[in-house]
């Protein structure tokens, strides 16, 4: 576990210097305006994606890593090849639905917000197929492996193609933006599948039954509409604040989201570890040991995201107008309080997963249902009475509480305690020992 947090860790900080390159390279091509559209456009398509998605990608990471544990080499390709060919079918579904429906829209011809989306509909399958790829990676246990091609590849092949553009044109559109973004996904997915190659057995292949296929199914519902919440999550926010706010606010809030994403990274990279180590210790009924697993994901967690948020903290307004210019310094306000909420999240450790890994995905789905209703109902309110900093007031709160419904649950089904708090306990106890 350490080693793979370790490899984890060092792609996760090499992405996030790309992810950081790219996002000064859009806040800078595109300006404040046309960068609220663009993020707009972003969080649209990836509200499209979510049906693409399926829960597909915690599906296959759950069903390879059971599959390696007992030795079903056999059944593994037969895994990762249904959720392919499932996303290629949706994803065809969901695009010309939504060309349709922008089409039937813009009679009066597309505006950039339209055109941006459009191209971006071509990015959905590629991105979902990526995600599956890494989950298959996962899976096999190999964890650092998985994440190379979105980490690592993607903002890489963005930046070059952002470079160009700005090289050419100096201030590059939302629509170029948009369509620089879809071949960065292309190339990473194709990265992927080269990854995969030698990993995926071509001989005695186990095809799953229908009955089998029937199973998945009935998991990957609820997991899609886990990750369809989770999304909205992430960009309920951005389209609300498009009706409700200008588009210079809007760019104000997305870059303080950006910059969110990099302060959340710790969360992120342990949860990829943890997730098929989660299955494997809990499939063998190894509960203590995976007690001990939880509380120290949970602290390395909280550490970890407390040394990323100190900085902006601290120096949130200059940080940002030197990085992404004067005009984006507004946006520190927002920013400390979404790191607040980072802090909140990472406390909470890696509940979500461990119901889900555990086949308790359906409370996860409880859980997000209500965190979405709270969000949808605290982020127009709070908008209205103090624009884009309520807004994130709202998030952090609505996010919070989803956290440790979470928290709840695990204690509750599984008798676990995803927090650190089993640690402290532990430290406290041998603290008072030592000195009797």
């Amino acid at each position: 576990m350490v080693k793979a947090v370790t490899g984890s860790a060092g792609l996760r900080i090499a992405g996030m210097g790309l992810g950081f390159l790219v996002g000064v390279q859009l806040a800078r091509g595109l300006g404040v305006e046309n960068y609220g559209i663009y993020g707009v456009a972003v969080s649209l398509v990836s509200l499209l994606g979510v049906p693409t998605e399926f829960g597909l990608p915690q599906l296959v990471t759950r069903e390879v890593a059971a599959r390696r544990a007992r030795g079903a080499w056999s059944e593994i390709p037969g895994v990762h090849k249904w959720a392919v060919r499932t996303i290629f079918i949706i994803s065809a579904i969901t695009a010309a639905l939504a060309l349709l429906w922008t089409g039937w829209r813009s009679r009066g011809g597309w505006s950039v917000l339209e055109t941006t989306v459009a191209v971006g509909l071509c990015m959905i399958p590629f991105v979902a197929i990526g995600k599956v790829q890494g989950g298959t990676l996962r899976g096999l246990h190999e964890i650092v492996k998985g994440q190379i091609p979105d980490s690592l590849v993607r903002p890489a092949a963005y930046s070059i193609l952002l470079f160009f553009l700005f090289l050419f044109t100096h201030k590059f559109s939302p629509v170029q933006a948009m369509g620089a973004g879809v071949v960065s996904t292309i190339c990473a997915c194709i990265v992927g599948a080269f990854m995969l190659r030698g990993r995926l057995l071509q001989n005695d292949v186990f095809l799953p039954s229908q009955g089998t296929i029937r199973g998945w199914y009935g998991s990957a519902l609820p997991m899609a509409l886990t990750r369809g919440m989770r999304v909205l999550q992430g960009n309920v926010v951005i389209v609300i604040l498009g009706m409700m706010v200008s588009t210079r606010d809007v760019g104000l809030f997305r870059i303080a989201s950006s910059i969110l994403v990099m302060v959340g990274a710790p969360v992120a990279v342990f949860t990829l570890v943890a997730a098929p180590i989660i299955t494997d210790l809990y499939s063998r009924a190894e509960i203590a040991r995976l007690q001990k697993v939880l509380a120290w994901v949970s602290f390395g967690m909280v550490v970890a995201t407390a040394i990323l948020v100190i900085p902006f903290f601290l120096f949130g307004a200059y940080l940002l107008g030197r990085i992404f210019g004067q005009e984006y310094s507004g946006a520190s306000g927002v920013l400390m309080i979404l790191c607040l909420g980072a802090l909140f999240t990472a406390s909470a450790g890696t509940a979500g997963t461990l119901l889900t890994m555990t086949k308790y995905e359906k409370l996860v789905t409880r859980a997000t249902a209500l965190f979405i209703a709270v969000l949808c109902f605290t982020v127009p309110v709070f908008t209205y009475l103090y624009s884009i900093h309520g807004a994130a007031f709202a998030s952090v709160l609505s996010i919070t509480f989803w956290r440790y419904l979470l928290v709840h649950d695990c204690k509750k089904f599984l008798g676990l305690d995803t927090t650190m708090r089993p640690l402290l306990q532990l430290y406290w106890q041998n603290k008072v020992s030592g000195r009797s």
